[in-house]
């Protein structure tokens, strides 16, 4: 699991630790695996997840936004450098602060690994 390029293994677990599954709406026990549909039938796939709820309640959030589009049309013939960007992928784009790293660490029964690229659910990128 560590070869994965947007995880570490984490040495010291100062942040993490191991939550049971969270509750649904009716106060059952969620299971984290989805079904997907295949041409011959139900195949069981697990998922990972981790619950950053309690992280993005203390996180600073930054807030980038978007200009007019009126604003944007006007400006073309000023524009010297345009760009366009591909979200198809975009997938563990963004690099989490070295010394934020722990706080995102989560634990396995492998060991603990932390994600140095933002992962989703975790806000405040």
């Amino acid at each position: 699991m560590a070869a994965i390029d947007f995880l570490h293994h984490e040495n010291t677990p100062t942040w993490a630790g191991i939550e049971p599954a969270t509750l649904g709406a009716e106060g059952q026990r969620q299971t984290y695996h989805a079904t997907q549909r295949a041409h011959n039938g139900l195949i069981k796939a697990y998922r990972f997840a981790v619950d950053y709820r309690k992280l993005n309640t203390i996180t600073k959030h930054p807030r980038y936004p978007l200009p007019l589009i009126e604003y944007l049309i006007t400006n073309i013939p000023h524009t010297t450098i345009m760009s366009s960007l591909d979200l198809h992928s975009g997938y563990f784009e963004l690099a989490v602060n070295r010394s934020d790293v722990v706080k995102a660490a989560f634990v396995t029964k492998n060991g603990t690994y932390a994600f140095i690229r933002m992962p989703f659910g975790l806000l405040g990128g």
